[in-house]
């Protein structure tokens, strides 16, 4: 295969130096060693079907003034000072909530208003800010390198996420920012546009949280008919104060004056009839209602594709969030009266297939340009129902102590993503798409 024709992996140990604050938290480093280790496998890749590589610069300050406010960009500098000096050290060391600091230093949010600590999802270490800054590299790097047809496509195995992080990062009423430094995906469009003189740059967001934080980015671009954004993900709000949502609670609403499509969709908790961990809804009655799978994938054919191939963009970039896999931690719900509930049910299959189908118009809009960026998904409870294959046992990790997460489905996951971006046109899918009835099956 010529070099060209191989797809791109990035990948960079610094964004390992990102340091959860607990052990027992969903994200942290070894999201990125179990998905390394499945595509490092040549048994599942051959090195001449991929190119990997850490060769690449750290984001630019000017690459990320792009998409975030100066002072935003110059507070995350600041706090990573202060922790690298240690101050504001707690409990855990050097590393520090960070979603009170953006509220109280960006949002000049009251003192009743700021997050308590130990609510707190995102953290902040000493290595945190190259890692952010290493990641949005990868993205510029990828661009790059696809718009050049150095590559066909590629892939960023890179962390901390951030389609959650806004123009200040935390998005006015938000509740956290959703363990999200710098937004590379919105940097990397940025950077197609401004610096590659693309005329069209589309981004799509499949995981399974909104990406409010790239809403809100690409509602403040200036030329909004070269940037299309479009996310598919779960969506509960309660509008009474204090009632449960599904994180963020946004992407109710297209806007389209901003080429901003949103497709929510029901949790599966909400299926009338749908039995999931020995509880049943009671909710909406309506068979017109898709749920899970079915949805998803009515999502992407009737609402994204037509609408991707009428915007015909120079350059596709993809959110990737593999957190809709079925029993990820990412999609669930928990309550004292049900347990913990599953909102969605993706397979690595359901992956392969939303590959294959960007892939597909890629190859009719762009010449095969796209790059996948990593976002969520963060793999599940021992003992829960997710089905994974033998393929990537070996990627569990220690989850005895502290509620550690098996990350299998995430490496599954993302090796069955990676496999479609190698090789469109080799998917057949063995198990078509499920009905509402079967929907408990799964």
């Amino acid at each position: 295969m010529e070099p060209r024709l191989r797809s791109l992996v990035l990948y960079h140990e610094d964004c390992l130096e990102h340091a959860a604050r607990r052990e027992s938290d969903w994200e942290g480093p070894d999201r990125l060693r179990g998905i390394m280790n499945l595509i490092l496998d040549q048994h599942f890749f051959p090195t001449y079907q991929v190119e990997i590589t850490n060769q690449f610069p750290k984001a630019p300050v000017e690459m990320l003034s792009r998409v975030h406010s100066p002072e935003y960009i110059a507070f995350v500098n600041t706090l990573s000072k202060k922790v690298q000096e240690g101050g504001g050290s707690n409990e855990s060391g050097h590393i520090v909530p960070f979603t009170p600091h953006v509220q109280k230093s960006i949002m000049k949010q009251d003192s009743t208003e700021i997050k308590h600590p130990d609510g707190c999802d995102t953290s902040f270490s000493p290595g945190t800010l190259k890692a952010a800054r290493r990641a949005a590299g990868a993205v510029a790097h990828a661009v790059d390198r696809v718009l050049l047809n150095r590559n066909r496509n590629a892939f960023c195995v890179v962390r901390p996420p951030g389609h959650h992080a806004g123009y200040n990062g935390l998005l006015d009423g938000a509740k956290s920012c959703g363990f999200c430094i710098f937004n590379s995906v919105a940097a990397g469009a940025l950077h197609a546009l401004e610096a590659h003189n693309c005329e069209r740059v589309a981004i799509i967001d499949i995981d399974v949280h909104h990406g409010n934080g790239t809403e809100d980015i690409v509602r403040r671009y200036q030329h909004p008919s070269r940037l299309f954004f479009f996310s598919v993900h779960l969506f509960e709000k309660d509008e009474s104060p204090n009632i449960y949502e599904f994180f963020p609670g946004s992407g109710k609403d297209d806007d389209t004056t901003h080429n901003i499509i949103n497709v929510p969709i029901s949790p599966l908790w909400q299926e009338p009839g749908q039995t999931l961990h020995g509880t049943r809804s009671a909710a909406k009655s309506t068979n017109s209602v898709r749920y899970g799978r079915d949805a998803f994938k009515q999502a992407i054919l009737q609402r994204l594709i037509p609408a991707l191939r009428a915007f015909s963009p120079d350059l596709i970039l993809l959110s990737t969030g593999f957190d809709p896999a079925a029993g990820d931690v990412g999609n669930s719900k928990s309550d004292s009266t049900h347990g913990s509930q599953m909102g969605m049910n993706l397979r690595p299959i359901d992956f392969e297939w939303v590959t294959m189908e960007l892939v597909k118009i890629a190859d009719i809009c762009c010449n095969g340009r796209l790059v996948s960026v990593l976002e969520g998904g963060y793999g599940s409870y021992p003992g829960s129902s997710s089905s994974v294959s033998n393929s990537s046992r070996s990627n569990k990790t220690e989850k005895s102590k502290g509620g550690y997460l098996d990350r299998s489905i995430l490496s599954e996951s993302a090796g069955a993503h990676l496999r479609r971006l190698i090789d469109p046109y080799g998917y057949t899918d063995p198990d078509p798409p499920i009905n509402n009835s079967s929907a408990s099956s799964s």
